[in-house]
């Protein structure tokens, strides 16, 4: 019972944010979250496959090491096309297709081989190949088999990096574009995404190093199995849930920098200044219109009140002052903050927060801590009220 519970865990996870994430994409008909659901199904499909392996459900075999070795070979290729429709405005078809391509020719190439071989053979393969790894047979059907398992393992090993490294620095030129356009990028950014990408990278080694021994490793030893199993089910739960929460996506950016374009455009009297003097101005507009208390507060708001394009405000915050819009605004909101606690120790948190233009507070929680290196509470600690 427990070895069974074990083998189904991850498929459970992976089944029960299919369901989700595919209620998410009909709620909002959202590409991302579309792709992201064929990426849950995927997983779902190849924990599937391995419940039959590790249950030795020997009949379902061709079948499920077929499938199995499609899901293999796709489920990181589609989390990465994920990322793209996240990161990304457009998408091209033909490219998802390529990416997705190696998985389903391996595939029907060894479901062809399944096809080809005699019950004897394919019985042959399965018992020693797929669950002892020894002898490969001296059938050219046999031996083509046991090559293009080892190929796919190869492809996999190459999948692995190129999707970490690609779809981690994807997702960080991303949030670097909403964090130079919006204030409060809570909602916006992919931060737990990408945190979640440092756990994939455990996956990813974890995945390799399955994929590299081979799952026959694991099927004699059910502590062995539970842990792998275990630690599989809690980052993909983590993966998972992240992209559940990732609303926020390139189309919507464009969308909004389409509507700062629209409202900017009149008001374009771009000056010829250096980036000292576009600096100051924004230093002053700022500070002694308190512009930072706006909720929710878009680099548009600051573009109107200049009369410059968004250029010229980028350099200006990015080199004069050496950080991005949301760093510069919420810096400036915490000092306020800080202000009024000094002010009123006994204040709520609520009015704070809300009167130094943060929208929740678990932005005003984080932004303190990160740019003072303490909480609210214990900074009152160590204040006299004036």
């Amino acid at each position: 019972m427990i070895y069974i519970l074990i083998t189904l865990l991850p498929l459970v996870v992976c089944l029960f944010w299919t369901l989700i994430i595919c209620i998410d994409w009909h709620l909002q008909r959202s590409t991302a979250k579309l792709w992201l659901a064929v990426f849950s199904s995927a997983a779902t499909l190849l924990y599937a496959c391995h419940f039959i392996y590790f249950n030795h459900k020997y009949s379902a075999l061709p079948a499920s090491d077929t499938l199995y070795c499609i899901a293999n070979l796709s489920v990181y290729p589609l989390f990465y096309l994920y990322i793209k429709q996240v990161t990304e405005p457009r998408w091209s078809l033909w490219w998802c297709v390529a990416t997705l391509l190696p998985a389903f020719v391996c595939g029907t190439t060894i479901a062809t081989l399944y096809l080809l071989m005699t019950p004897e053979e394919a019985y042959f393969f399965i018992h020693n190949q797929l669950y002892d790894t020894s002898y490969i047979g001296n059938s050219t059907l046999l031996k083509a088999q046991f090559i293009l398992h080892k190929t796919i393992k190869g492809i996999f090993a190459i999948q692995v990096p190129l999707v970490l490294v690609f779809g981690y620095k994807k997702l960080k030129i991303f949030d670097e574009m909403v964090e130079n356009r919006y204030a409060d990028t809570e909602e916006r950014n992919t931060r737990t995404l990408r945190a979640t990408m440092m756990a994939m990278l455990i996956v990813s080694v974890t995945s390799f190093a399955v994929n590299i021994i081979g799952r026959s490793y694991f099927s004699h030893s059910t502590l062995t199995l539970g842990i792998v199993s275990v630690t599989f089910s809690s980052l993909l739960f983590m993966l998972l849930y992240a992209g559940h929460r990732q609303d926020f996506t390139m189309k919507q950016l464009m969308e909004d920098e389409l509507i700062t374009s629209e409202k900017t455009e009149e008001k374009n009297t771009v000056l010829n200044k250096t980036i000292e003097q576009l600096k100051e101005d924004i230093v002053r507009i700022m500070t002694e219109e308190k512009l930072y208390l706006k909720r929710d507060l878009l680099i548009s708001d600051l573009l109107l009140r200049l009369g410059t394009n968004r250029d010229y405000v980028y350099k200006a915050i990015n080199k004069g002052m050496g950080m991005s819009f949301a760093e510069y605004v919420n810096r400036l909101r915490v000092e306020h903050a800080k202000e009024l606690m000094r002010k009123n120790p006994n204040a709520p948190t609520i009015d704070i927060y809300t009167h130094s233009g943060f929208t929740s507070q678990a932005s005003f929680f984080r932004n303190f801590k990160l740019y003072t290196g303490t909480t609210p509470k214990t900074y009152l600690k160590h204040i006299e009220p004036t």
